[in-house]
């Protein structure tokens, strides 16, 4: 039978004993289906359908809950049992011991009814789904039963009853909208953008502006349709003017990055402000950064700390995270670790890795918060198995280290390769480090300078030093004095001191690069300068020999003397010899034969063989 006729035509059916029209009948007058509720005539007409020979088992069902319930009959559990009892299968059986034990109110009973219904309406029934669905978008107890309504009446559908498919395109634009929330969630039914879109669509066309919002964001983000930015737009629009907070921090955001408009910052800056004021805490984080940064707004440091705030405390984990640094770093506000500990907190809970991070370094410096090792390890544990690097890198460290937990240098090691695969500098430094020592992983100069070099090439200085001397003595790798001079002069550029200094020793013996004594002697300078005391010694003796060595630099003893004496204070063999044969000689000091000894002894005792025959030449005093 077709249920697209009207009532009349069920009547007709019925009277003709189809047992499905009587059904259906009954569940018409009862739920007032295209007729007003007339519970009497749906106690009759269920009546007809369980005493047709040809009776449907829901109809059965349904009947014994209207008897148990008193729903059209006088309330008889044993009628309810007498009518299901014939069913004699084992979901009967259970539903019939369930009528048993339940307290007599017309509710119970329903819900036992409904037992049966879902089983029935599980395996596949039409009408059993038909049946739960009326039961729920009629009563609607609950958002989630709502929901479920919408699902067993979609199913119906599918399934071609037509009451079903009726129902849909008679349903509130608002139930259209939730159930195209249901197919895009996946709520209850198998996720399905296609149905959403259908769904979304028909709500939308009736100006419901969630569905306007959410139809935008599938053509914003090409989800189950072309993407389409223009159209995502026009929908967003749409929601926005409807007064939609959500739909105006999208348009907000479409308007101040150009998607499917024109950009502009303003135009974004007005919607932000309007979906701000109606509470959203994404649009007041937005709004805070707009006059940070004076971008589509005057530059108001005030007005964006005010915003900041809204939207930390509405729980919005970025802006709370950002008003921890802000507070940790004294930024356009007074610099207070505790609150910026607090805020950190809040955000870290929340899943923001680099406020665990951070939050981590408070508890390691005791800053704003009590020193606490074991919870700063913990913190950046959090953060590194998110995944940030500089939460693994100091993991890492602390694994090495020992401090807050038990010392691993092979786990050290793990964390260091993973932030080192980021691209972290100072974690690629440190791993090639443990690969150069064989410490914590197998001993590997090869894949060590892989790492000082990807190190290096982003300006780690140590790396680019570490690189340059490995290339340059050939330890465990090709030596290349032209690369070394390369790395050398990168980290002298920067300041290295001792990448200076033997920059300066290539120049002066033309090694990777051409001879070049006044560049040698530059370099030279600048380490010394630093307190390099190779440095000083050498370009003492430069000073103390004067062009005699082919270097353009005039003999100074006063200048030799300087840097021997502040080389010689660092415990540097060979200014200790040479001042002490400048004590000696008497020359550019006052002869002392008992401050040459001293010297010549120091330099001896730390290993100098040419002190040593100086100190046993000597005649003893």
């Amino acid at each position: 039978m077709s249920e697209s006729h009207p009532i009349e035509g069920l009547i007709v059916q019925s009277a003709d004993g189809d047992p499905v029209a009587q059904y259906v009948l009954a569940l018409r007058h009862q739920f007032g289906i295209g007729t007003p509720v007339d519970i009497p005539r749906a106690a009759a007409s269920i009546t007809q359908a369980v005493e047709n020979p040809r009776a449907l088992h829901l109809a059965r069902l349904h009947c014994a809950v209207m008897r148990s319930a008193g729903v059209g009959f006088a309330k008889s559990r044993v009628a309810a049992e007498a009518v299901a009892l014939p069913l004699g299968d084992k979901t009967a059986r259970e539903q019939i011991n369930a009528i048993r034990a339940f307290d007599g109110s017309a509710g119970a009973a329903i819900a036992a009814g409904t037992e049966w219904m879902v089983g029935l309406a599980s395996a596949g029934d039409p009408f059993a789904q038909f049946a739960l669905a009326r039961l729920a978008t009629v009563e609607r107890d609950s958002d989630e039963g709502f929901a479920q309504g919408l699902r067993w009446l979609r199913l119906a559908a599918d399934q071609g009853l037509a009451v079903a498919q009726r129902r849909l395109g008679m349903m509130r634009p608002t139930a259209q909208y939730d159930l195209g929330l249901m197919y895009q969630n996946g709520e209850g039914v198998p996720v399905d953008l296609s149905a959403a879109l259908i769904w979304y669509r028909k709500a939308a066309d009736k100006g419901v502006a969630e569905a306007q919002n959410n139809l935008g964001l599938l053509y914003r983000t090409g989800r189950g349709v072309p993407k389409d930015p223009t159209q995502a737009a026009i929908l967003c629009r749409a929601a926005a003017e409807q007064g939609n907070l959500t739909a105006q921090r999208n348009l907000a955001d479409m308007l101040f990055g150009g998607e499917g408009v024109e950009k502009d910052a303003a135009e974004a800056a007005r919607w932000y402000r309007k979906s701000a004021d109606q509470g959203s805490a994404e649009a007041q984080f937005a709004l805070s950064r707009l006059y940070y940064s004076g971008n589509g707004v005057p530059e108001d440091r005030a007005k964006a700390i005010v915003w900041l705030r809204k939207a930390a405390e509405s729980g919005n984990p970025s802006a709370q995270y950002n008003l921890g640094a802000m507070y940790s770093d004294g930024n356009s506000i007074p610099k207070d670790c505790a609150e910026a500990a607090k805020w950190y907190l809040k955000a870290a809970e929340q899943g923001i890795s680099e406020a665990q991070n951070n939050l981590a370094l408070l508890y390691l410096k005791g800053e704003g918060a009590p020193q606490e090792l074991e919870e700063s390890v913990k913190w950046f544990r959090r953060a590194a198995e998110q995944g940030n690097p500089i939460g693994q890198y100091n993991l890492a460290r602390r694994l090495y280290t020992g401090e807050g937990v038990s010392k691993n240098v092979t786990e050290a090691a793990v964390w260091y390769r993973k932030a080192a695969e980021q691209g972290y500098e100072s974690a690629q430094h440190n791993l090639g480090m443990m690969l150069f020592d064989g410490e914590g992983v197998e001993k590997d100069a090869q894949e060590a300078a892989k790492w000082f070099q990807a190190a290096a090439e982003q300006g780690h200085l140590s790396s680019q030093f570490q690189l340059a001397l490995m290339k340059d003595e050939g330890v465990d790798i090709s030596e290349s004095k032209v690369e070394a001079a390369r790395w050398y002069r990168t980290a002298a550029e920067q300041g290295h001191e001792m990448a200076q200094y033997l920059l300066a020793k290539l120049y002066l013996t033309g090694q990777g690069v051409p001879v070049d004594k006044a560049e040698g002697v530059e370099w030279l300078t600048k380490s010394a300068e630093q307190g390099f005391a190779d440095a000083q010694s050498v370009l003492g003796v430069l000073y103390m020999i004067g062009n005699g060595v082919g270097v353009d630099v005039e003999r100074d003893l006063s200048k030799a003397t300087l840097l021997f004496r502040k080389a010689a204070a660092q415990g540097n063999e060979n200014a200790l010899f040479e001042l002490g044969k400048m004590f000696r000689d008497g020359e550019g000091v006052d002869k002392d034969l008992d401050e040459a000894r001293k010297l010549f002894r120091e330099a001896a005792d730390r290993g100098s063989k040419k002190a040593k025959e100086e100190l046993d030449a000597m005649s003893p005093v």
